[in-house]
């Protein structure tokens, strides 16, 4: 039973995202591009409105921020902030590759504190309320508590990595660094949940744009479950950014945080074209 009165609100607009999509996963995607090259369809549209709904009539003076409407004016300055990726993993949904996600993140002063993901095709969500534990939800209502690893080491760790995004020089840092296995998974959100159920220990994207609604969830879940989170050099997540996004991403097993940064800081710096 998940008492927490923001956890429950997150679960429940996770659900309702998941609902508006149920239409959808029965025939086939057509994604249009939006001015990032990002796809987009009606299905994370119509997931976007429906989590969004339920939050204006729970949380009303909360800022409440999703990727597929504008943001309202003054959410930096909001104490509570509430981000909402409706369909975390297009990608993987255009393709027919089930690994995308309903994503609900609450902000609180800057810091990641409740975090749901839901996967719509499986009925399965995880959450999380840092301080308190993280949780798999099944979908007969059965509750299990999440404790992801702790390591001292890089070597032989598991990584979950990007099937569409990864950067053309990481498989060569793993290799350097021992990384004993590395398979791909789709949503972030997917990525956190592997992390925080101790079936991987990281995920590496050392640059480019990773926006709020891409990390709040799946952060907020994954330190509640007893891993790590940073930016994509393990620097301190930051939340009020006017461009709604972090440069890259680093969530990983409890203990790991530092060895995997300063890693992949040395091997760029020894490397040509290292970044």
């Amino acid at each position: 039973m998940i008492s927490h009165p923001d956890a429950r609100v997150a679960l429940a607009a996770a659900r309702a995202g998941a609902a508006a999509l149920a239409p959808f996963l029965r025939q086939r995607a057509a994604a249009e591009r939006k001015d990032d090259g990002s796809p987009v369809t009606e299905a994370d549209r119509a997931a976007s409105r429906a989590a969004l709904a339920v939050l204006e009539a729970e949380v009303p003076r909360d800022a409440l921020i999703s990727e597929e409407a504008p943001p309202p004016e003054g959410w930096a300055a909001a104490r509570r902030r509430w981000f909402v990726d409706p369909l975390d993993g297009t990608r993987e949904y255009v393709a027919g590759i089930p690994e995308f996600v309903v994503m609900i993140g609450l902000v609180e002063e800057g810091r990641p504190t409740v975090g749901c993901v839901l996967d719509p095709t499986a009925g399965r969500a995880w959450l999380g309320v840092v301080g308190e534990g993280a949780w798999a939800v099944e979908p007969d209502g059965a509750v299990r508590p999440l404790r992801a690893a702790r390591r001292a080491a890089l070597a032989g760790a598991r990584e979950v990595v990007s099937r569409f995004h990864e950067p053309p020089d990481l498989p060569a840092w793993a290799a350097a660094a021992g990384i004993a296995d590395r398979r791909p998974c789709g949503s972030m959100g997917l990525k956190a949940a592997r992390i925080a159920e101790d079936q991987a220990d990281l995920h590496l994207r050392p640059r480019g744009r990773c926006a709020y609604w891409d990390s709040a969830g799946p952060v907020a879940l994954l330190v509640a479950a007893g891993g790590e989170a940073g930016d994509g050099r393990g620097r301190p997540l930051r939340y009020d950014d006017p461009s709604l996004a972090h440069e890259g991403l680093l969530i990983c097993a409890g203990g790991l945080l530092a060895p995997v940064a300063a890693s992949f800081a040395g091997w760029a710096a020894s490397t040509e074209g290292g970044a």
